[in-house]
């Protein structure tokens, strides 16, 4: 069991938007969740960012957790209930009221997209929502590849909604991940030659546990 923060609902009242960078990489993390809750047969259904968590010793924005798994099911006949929180529901839960006859796992792709678009633009009305499931999706707000992303996760029809897979593979989420591996891989290197130079300098045991410190990984990733 992780040991929690706030949610990310509380990050994004306190501090806003993320930029890209962050909000990919969260956004990686909890398609990678999400992908591993549906392998186990689990739909969570109540996807927001109020039920997403900053690990307690988060050391970095994307140190999340999913949580609140109380309107999760693995029982196919209850993809038939209307249930979730109305600000963040698919259109094809709302349509269970009028007589459609269940929906599929995508639905936490919805709710993932939803989360996505207040990541980049902070927390967001109801009548956004309602626009977006009506399938108006805004011009000008996101970049060429966060926009083409998010269109793919609120797509209001779910057989024409991407996949998770499709979500982790998407050039934006995999260029700006990619960056942020390159800038912790300089930021080691930098970290290291540092440790080296100290460690040069002092004495043969101070030396020795200045080496040895900078191979755990625990201090420096």
């Amino acid at each position: 069991m992780e040991l929690c923060g706030p949610s990310l609902f509380d990050r994004l009242l306190k501090a806003g938007p993320m930029c890209e960078e962050d909000a990919a990489r969260t956004i990686k993390k909890l398609a990678e969740t999400i992908k591993e809750i549906h392998s186990r047969g689990i739909v969570h259904r109540d996807l927001k960012p109020e039920n997403v968590f900053l690990k307690l010793d988060a050391a970095a924005a994307d140190d999340v957790v999913i949580g609140d798994f109380g309107m999760a099911t693995d029982d196919p006949r209850e993809m038939a209930q209307c249930c979730g929180t109305g600000k963040y529901l698919a259109p094809e839960v709302i349509a269970i009221k009028f007589g459609k006859s269940s929906y599929t796992e995508a639905v936490d792709v919805w709710g993932l997209g939803l989360i996505a678009y207040e990541l980049l633009r902070g927390c967001t009305e109801w009548r956004v929502m309602d626009l977006l499931r009506a399938g108006r999706f805004p011009d000008g707000l996101f970049s060429d590849g966060a926009a083409d992303l998010l269109r793919g996760m609120l797509a209001v029809e779910p057989r024409k909604r991407t996949t998770l897979d499709r979500v982790l593979a998407h050039p934006w989420i995999v260029r700006h991940c990619s960056r942020s591996k390159t800038k912790a891989k300089i930021a080691h290197t930098k970290i290291m030659a540092i440790i080296q130079r100290t460690a040069s300098r002092c004495g043969d045991h101070l030396g020795t546990t200045l080496q040895r410190l900078g191979k755990r990984p625990g201090i420096i990733r």
